[in-house]
């Protein structure tokens, strides 16, 4: 069976500041029924006189329209004119932006978990400079009351490794599939239910060509 085809509803970039991650999250109830601003407020965990501020900013800019009344209350009931939208033609600028208002805040929670795993484990460490079996440098820093000759153990609580890989295009691919596959595997052991004890752990998995990046 075909996937149902996508029709999406254009709007203008004025639209844009509705449209970003944390705006667009109140217009998802609209997006998905008919409701009153009370009834999306509570989906989205505010009151209805804020939701309804952002209402009438969907309502200014064509994202939502009036349905009629809710029969009990007589509150007046939105929807969003679509549940797909585009905006078309934009300035690779945009695009720059949106990649440092979606990613710096988790580049900065991640940073602080590391901190704070590093806090927990040592109060002083040791910089350890060598070279692997490719004679490439590596630096290491390791808590300063483990002994030199001592095998590091690993961290269950971060992973925090980068690496430069000279791939040619079919690796490539197969990287891409495996991660794809490991991420689907988490996410359906993260949905089970179970009563043991949980840990949120924010996971990334991201790869790049590096060539010719400035």
């Amino acid at each position: 069976m075909s996937a149902p085809t996508v029709v999406f509803h254009g709007v203008s970039d004025r639209s844009l500041t509705l449209l970003e991650t944390d705006k667009v999250k109140l217009l998802v109830p609209f997006m998905t029924g008919t409701r009153s601003a009370a009834q999306a407020g509570k989906l989205c965990g505010i009151s209805a006189k804020r939701m309804l501020y952002w209402v009438n900013k969907f309502l200014e800019h064509g994202l939502v329209m009036q349905m009629g009344h809710e029969p009990s209350t007589h509150a007046a009931l939105y929807r969003a004119v679509s549940s797909s939208f585009i905006v078309k033609d934009l300035d690779v600028y945009f695009i720059e932006q949106h990649i440092e208002q979606q990613f710096d805040p988790l580049w900065d929670t991640f940073k602080a978990g590391l901190k704070q795993v590093a806090k927990q484990e040592s109060v002083t460490w040791d910089l350890h400079i060598s070279l692997d079996e490719q004679a490439t440098v590596v630096r290491r820093f390791v808590p300063s009351e483990t002994p030199v000759d001592h095998p590091l153990k690993t961290n269950v609580r971060e992973v925090n490794t980068w690496a430069y890989l000279p791939l040619r295009r079919q690796e490539v691919k197969n990287l891409r599939r495996e991660l794809d596959e490991l991420l689907e595997k988490y996410v359906r052991l993260a949905q089970e239910a179970h009563s043991e004890e949980v840990s949120v752990m924010l996971l990334h998995l991201g790869m790049i060509p590096s060539d010719g990046i400035e």
